[in-house]
């Protein structure tokens, strides 16, 4: 390969040049959102090579990854025309490729995991990033997800299980509304998001390493998860595993109360009833239900 076309494939991500070839959409989107996330937490790449780097690590995880790298390799098999599968098909379809790429970029040689949990996925890596700090596995922690499903196969496959809206085909802007009686599906889309987890304040142990230019914008004080056992894709309609998880994530935090939730609802199931969910959350988990704000998040 010549050096222009070496440059042609270069992209520069901060002050380092990487390989798109070898990646995914879906896990350039990672790289990207953790670069900002590092950045906004007051990070530089040179900065954080002079930290103690075996206590930084990465929890990012993916739903559908290297969808399209599957599809193409497939049709070069089934029309055997072995030599257009690229060098790069396994990197770009595998789970763990947007943790490693992050890893490898920021030099965080600590944890690195990658999760699949369906729409779960970016907060469980959240969740369990959160869990490594906390039993002293790492001292800073980049998690989240990633996702690029806005290709033929993802749209005609969550077409086929009826999880796509058509109500509002001409209107793609309003077809978000996931507590709204006329919801009947999502419309895709794809991206990443990601956030910078570390101990706070700084521990004598920490204080002379880990000290970001910026202040910390939230904190993490209880997690909480849990399963419905209820359908492949439909949540339990009364939310019974939604309350569940948000009561283990207020015991956790040793809390006995809340005053505000922020719900991401499941646009694709008509069947969940909010007011039935509402009458539960506020009997069982709030205890001043006039002072209870709810956001909804789609």
């Amino acid at each position: 390969m010549s050096a222009k076309e070496q440059t042609q494939h270069r992209v520069a991500v901060g002050n380092t040049f990487i390989d798109w070839r070898s990646l995914s959409r879906a896990a350039a989107f990672g790289i990207v959102a953790a670069c900002e996330a590092l950045t906004q937490a007051g990070w530089k790449q040179d900065g954080l090579k002079h930290c103690p780097n075996t206590r930084s690590g990465v929890h990012f995880g993916v739903g559908m990854e290297g969808i399209q790298e599957i599809v193409d390799t497939s049709e070069a098999i089934n029309s055997k025309k072995y030599k257009g599968i690229g060098p790069h098909a396994l990197t770009r379809s595998l789970a763990n490729i947007p943790a490693g790429a992050i890893s490898r970029l920021w030099k965080l040689r600590g944890p690195c995991m990658a999760g699949n949990t369906a729409c779960a996925t970016g907060l469980h890596s959240i969740g369990d990033a959160y869990r490594m700090i906390q039993y002293g596995e790492a001292d800073l922690m980049v998690a989240g997800g990633c996702e690029a499903t806005v290709n033929p196969w993802a749209i005609a496959a969550f077409s086929r299980i009826r999880a796509l809206t058509t109500r509002f085909n001409e209107a793609p802007a309003e077809a978000s509304r996931p507590f709204d009686a006329l919801r009947d599906g999502f419309a895709m889309s794809e991206g990443a998001a990601c956030m910078v987890l570390q101990v706070w304040p700084p521990t004598a142990d920490t204080a002379s390493h880990f000290q970001p230019s910026s202040p910390p914008i939230a904190e993490i004080i209880g997690f909480g998860r849990s399963a419905d056992a209820h359908n492949l894709v439909a949540p339990d309609p009364f939310g019974d595993g939604a309350l569940r998880s948000m009561q283990a994530a207020l015991q956790d935090a040793q809390l006995d109360s809340l005053d505000q939730v922020s719900c991401v609802g499941h646009r694709n199931h008509p069947c969940f009833s909010l007011h039935q969910f509402s009458r539960r959350l506020i009997t069982s988990i709030v205890m001043q239900p006039q002072l209870l704000s709810v956001t909804q998040l789609s």
